[in-house]
């Protein structure tokens, strides 16, 4: 019997742990038996060994092996990459099957014998059919059914709600779970499982298995891409034998010829020809939907509900819970004839006080709401409370006579059952009351009759409460092209009311489990794809049959076992959720637009043009997509219904996609040969605009399939014969455009930011220093540069500051200044003329340096301006002689700093500067000089955004180092210390800006896997590189000379996927 943890954390995907597990997961993958599981990199694998043994030979003969070294890395770097994006896609569902299953603690059982006597037993020795006592602090030995009793239970191991809930013999919740606490009272369960098939059992093999389980399209891309290998290969083993007849025929003929081709070039072609990149990254992706799904506390047991969850067209939703709040809540006093609103309210207090049901609580509230009615102390021996019960189908209060007062009895319940009470009484049940009690169950509500002694006072209506927000839901959802159905036992007329306020589409009244069978078997007979919820046993066949069935963790052991998804929460309005996070990622009719827009002419003009006026009802001129939709409306690529709508929301299928950006193209319809959509599906087939795309005719596009769709377009022909994206500026070579061109015609800078300088725009996208962050803040003496179109912002805050040494190639006009030993190109003729006015281009004098992208200098500050005081820890001290009047020895400490930075400083060979020891470099006019530091401690938590220190913000630009007592050191983001409590020991110096905030902070080996952390990050770093530089170098037989000059995150890769991302972010 096992407990799971209490608390379940969320891992990101830089996690220090899960990050050094994947790496070496990733290195046990190129076992060949794992490798043939993925048949693209098996290929490329076996491609970077015979590149391996090529370099192997070239290096036995003493021949050039250059460029088979080259292809030998890149190969293998390739497949490495594929390993371990698959193997941190499987870290996460890996590292919450092994939280499950170090929490368990195993116990002992307390089992009920045919005897009626009790024994101690190991939950190994039980076995399905066993009953079992449960009292207060016991913890449930397996998966069961409650046969006897009541308790509060705590789930909270298992959906991480601390609030205790009640199960109970009888109805939809008397299913437990192994693990779970009894709180409170006793239970006897009769155990439904067999030990080590336990519901939790199954969510560790569930969680294990979905990293392996593959969706139906995977499985299509899959086969797809192996059999474009298999052709490639073929393709690609035939040329040796063409070359050599084509040699033969050249010789024959009297033309000299070379025919052979090295194994070196033969494999690089492969490489190019062949889908590594999808190839390699389709676990990863096929992982991730599920992966989202746990990170919800929702259990996909089918690859397929994943999937489908995007496509559903009907949602059947139980009233109950989902709905409505599912307790009926008082609404509404209405006195009968002659009774006073205040006396009928009173009364009814009083009978509700020691009601401890949400119907009874709610009529004391609506009392002191209305009348201002305060609960009373009824503890006097004079009081007796009369609990509900089934058979007498009421509840109240007896008063016995005290004080000079007469017996007073009051009762509210049912009214048949309170107007027999007040027969018995001598009284009668008015004709007004019984008018009432008719109208309030018309209108879908339940009334309560309360009576006192023999005389009626009224009726208090209880009213289904619909949960606030829902009917937007449903709109939206009905927008989508969603139709909602919600079923309930109740009878037609409560269901037609509920239905008309929840504003659903359509109602199941009186609903049995074969009704709710046979409506989802007639919608899919329709074509059309359902989702359901439930929780009940009644609900397992209608959970079976639908496409998407989400069975609460709460419900009954058969509705689990039927439902292809486990809400561990138990949230009935999570279906909602579920479908709306599906529908997201399929793109809209309003997306396409934007999309469409971003890949023409249009896309600078699009945010002045259109931003005014009503084009269709559903697009006004606030909406988002309204110029959008004006533009591509006005061009031509795509219309609006006859109705006067445009429906922005719809999803968009692959023919209506294919239709748009054929237009786009400047196509017309006409002109294509047959009728849509099969014209238009052939015509986008034939142009190329359908590679790598798995959808078939009539499915729904996703956001993805949308960029692909228009990355296809750039490369293709247009009407006019051009290449689409030649026409729009860009640049293409070799049929392959270079990303770089599009996201740098237009990046604007590099700008210094001044105090209070803010960007033009609220950018999607930032980068800070290279790293990818959410803080757009600009302090004094930022550099920065964005791309307005992009929306994305790339902020640096590197310095480099010291004496200058050289400018070359001369002080009137220099390139390049160095700084301190280092050299630095020059960004531009602002900077040059700065150096320049300097006396003999500033060689001798202390300056600072604003460096921007790619470590350029942007900025030369000169005086005050210059002074810099940096942080760090030494590294390593040298000893070197030098010629200075003599011989002397000369002491240099290198030091590394807090912005990530080693300087080097010449200091007196006097003092001792170990390694480890805190210290700070102080630039000034006098030059560089070097200062031992005393520790400063603060101590706290960092909290989960990693901003803030306990109650001290950390400064936007703040700067982190990480280090060890031998001098190791690496600098650290803010999020790696996320949710990390640290020590006044763990902290050895900090400093605060004019703000008070943190603004740099030395650490005492904290992260403690500092250099598997900076490792891996840096191979994150240079796969984008990796996949240029193949490409480059098995085209062209030459090493790449010069990587091009782009942001951080941007890699000139003719790989889809790195160009896909680049254009997504063109979006904005």
């Amino acid at each position: 019997m096992f407990m799971i943890m209490k608390e379940k954390k969320s891992q990101s995907w830089y996690d220090g742990a899960m990050l050094k597990t994947a790496f070496l997961n990733a290195l046990r993958k190129f076992d060949p038996r794992v490798l043939s599981k993925n048949f693209v990199m098996f290929i490329t694998a076996a491609g970077a060994l015979m590149a391996t043994i090529a370099l192997i030979r070239d290096l036995a003969a003493g021949q050039p092996f250059g460029f088979t070294l080259q292809i030998a890395l890149w190969l293998w770097f390739t497949v490495l990459f594929a390993n371990f994006a698959e193997a941190l896609a499987e870290g996460r569902g890996k590292a919450y099957a092994d939280a499950l299953k170090e929490m368990r603690v195993y116990v002992n059982a307390r089992l009920l014998t045919d005897k009626g006597t009790e024994e101690i037993v190991s939950v190994s020795e039980l076995r399905k059919g066993d009953k079992v006592l449960c009292e207060a602090g016991d913890i449930i030995p397996l998966d069961g059914e409650v046969i006897e009793g009541i308790a509060s239970v705590d789930e909270s191991a298992i959906t991480g709600e601390s609030a205790p809930v009640i199960r109970e013999s009888g109805g939809d919740r008397s299913a437990v779970t192994g693990g779970t606490r009894v709180i409170s009272d006793g239970i006897v369960i009769r155990i439904t499982v067999e030990s080590g098939h336990t519901f939790l059992d199954r969510m560790i093999s569930m969680v294990e298995r979905a990293s392996r389980q593959k969706t139906p399209n995977e499985t299509a891309l899959g086969i797809l891409l192996v059999a474009l290998t298999i052709v490639f290969l073929a393709v690609v083993l035939s040329l040796p034998a063409m070359a050599g007849y084509i040699e033969d025929s050249a010789r024959a003929l009297g033309f000299r010829a070379e025919g052979r081709i090295s194994l070196p070039i033969l494999v690089s072609l492969l490489a190019c020809l062949i889908p590594t990149t999808i190839g390699g990254l389709l676990s990863a992706v096929g992982i991730s939907g599920i992966d989202r799904l746990v990170r919800r506390n929702v259990l996909a047991v089918s690859g397929r509900a994943v999937e489908v969850a995007g496509d559903i067209d009907v949602l059947m939703l139980d009233k109950t819970g989902t709905i409505t709040f599912g307790n009926r809540m008082a609404n509404e006093f209405l006195p009968a004839p002659g009774v006073d609103d205040l006396q009928l309210a009173e009364a009814a207090q009083l009978a509700s006080l020691s009601d401890e049901t949400p119907e009874g609580r709610s009529i004391v509230v609506l009392a002191k709401k209305q009348f201002g009615i305060r609960g009373r102390h009824m503890d006097a021996d004079h009081i007796v409370f009369i609990p509900f019960s089934a058979s007498t189908r009421m509840s109240g209060v007896d008063i016995a006579e005290h004080d000079g007062r007469p017996v007073v009895s009051i009762r509210k319940g049912a009214a048949e059952s309170v107007a027999q009470w007040v027969k018995i009484r001598g009284g009668t049940f008015p004709q007004e009351v019984e008018m009432m009690v008719q109208n309030v169950a018309r209108v879908g509500g339940t009334p309560l009759v309360v009576a006192r002694g023999k005389d009626v006072l009224g009726v208090i209506y209880l009213k289904d409460i619909v949960k606030g927000g829902i009917r937007e839901r449903f709109a939206r959802l009905r927008a989508m092209g969603i139709r909602t159905v919600m079923v309930t036992g109740d009878n037609a007329l409560t269901a037609a009311s509920i239905a008309a306020e929840a504003g659903v589409d359509d109602f199941m009244a009186e609903a049995t489990p074969e009704m709710k069978l046979a409506r989802i078997r007639e919608e899919q007979a329709a074509g059309r794809l359902v989702a359901m919820t439930g929780d009940g046993t009644n609900d397992a066949p209608a959970l079976a049959q639908a496409d998407v069935g989400v069975a609460m963790n709460t419900g009954t052991q058969a509705a689990r076992e039927a439902g292809n998804m486990v809400d561990l929460d138990s949230n009935p309005t999570k279906l909602i959720e579920i479908v709306e996070i599906g529908k997201q990622m399929l793109i809209t009719r309003g997306a396409l637009t934007k999309l469409m827009v971003a890949f023409s002419a249009y896309r600078e003009s699009a945010k002045t043009q259109g931003s005014t006026g009503t084009l269709f009802s559903d697009v006004g001129s606030g909406s988002a997509y309204a110029p959008y939709v004006r533009i591509a409306v006005q061009q031509g690529w795509i219309s609006g219904y006859t109705d006067g709508s445009f429906r922005p929301d719809n999803a968009v299928t692959l023919e209506e996609a294919c239709t748009a950006v054929l237009k786009l193209m400047g196509y017309k319809m006409t002109d294509l040969s047959g009728a849509f959509p099969n014209a238009q599906l052939n015509k986008a087939g034939e142009l190329g605009l359908r590679a790598n795309l798995t959808k078939a005719q009539g499915e729904g596009m996703t956001l993805e399939d949308g960029a692909v769709l228009l990355y296809n377009a750039l490369t293709a022909t247009t009407a006019e014969g051009k290449v689409y994206a030649s026409s729009l500026g860009f640049t293409v070579n070799n049929g392959v455009v270079d990303v770089s061109s599009i996201l740098l015609s237009n990046v604007k800078g590099p700008f210094v930011a001044g105090l209070g300088t803010q960007l033009p725009f609220a950018p999607t996208a930032v980068y800070r220093n290279d790293t990818v962050t959410t803080d757009a803040t600009l302090n004094a003496y930022d550099v920065y540069y964005y791309n307005e179109t992009a929306q994305t912002v790339w902020i640096y805050t590197r310095k480099a500051a010291g004496r200058i040494t050289a400018v070359a190639p001369s002080a009137n006009a220099p390139t390049s200044v160095t700084v301190a030993g280092t050299e630095y190109t020059i960004a531009s003729s602002s900077v040059a003329a700065q150096l320049s006015a300097l006396n003999g281009g500033g060689v001798g004098q202390v300056v600072t340096l604003l460096l921007g992208m790619n470590d350029e200098a942007v900025s030369v500050l000169t005086g005050d301006a210059a002074n810099e005081v940096f942080y760090g820890v030494v590294q390593t001290t040298s000893r070197s002689l030098v010629e200075n009047s003599g011989p002397d020895v000369q002491q240099t400490v290198a030091v590394a700093c807090t912005d990530g930075v080693t300087r080097s400083v010449n200091v007196d060979k006097q003092f001792n500067y170990p390694a480890g020891k805190l210290v700070a470099i102080t630039v000034d006019e006098n030059g560089e000089s070097i200062q031992s530091l005393e520790t400063k401690s603060t101590s706290g938590t960092v909290n989960a955004e990693g901003t803030a220190l306990d109650n001290t913000a950390l400064a936007s630009n703040v700067e982190i180092l990480d280090t060890t007592s031998e001098g190791l050191a690496g600098a650290v983001r803010p999020s790696r210390l996320s949710g990390v409590t640290l020590s006044e020991s763990d902290v050895r110096y900090y400093t605060t800006n004019s703000a008070g905030q943190i603004d740099r902070v030395i650490l005492d080996d904290v992260t403690g896997d500092l250099w598997e952390y900076a490792a891996l990050d840096s191979v994150r770093r240079l796969t984008d590189e990796a996949a240029k530089k193949i490409t480059t170098v098995a085209s062209t037989g030459e090493s790449s000379s010069k990587v091009n000059n782009i942001p951080a995150g941007y890699a000139a890769a003719p790989a889809a996927s790195a160009d896909e991302n680049v254009l997504v972010k063109l979006l904005g």
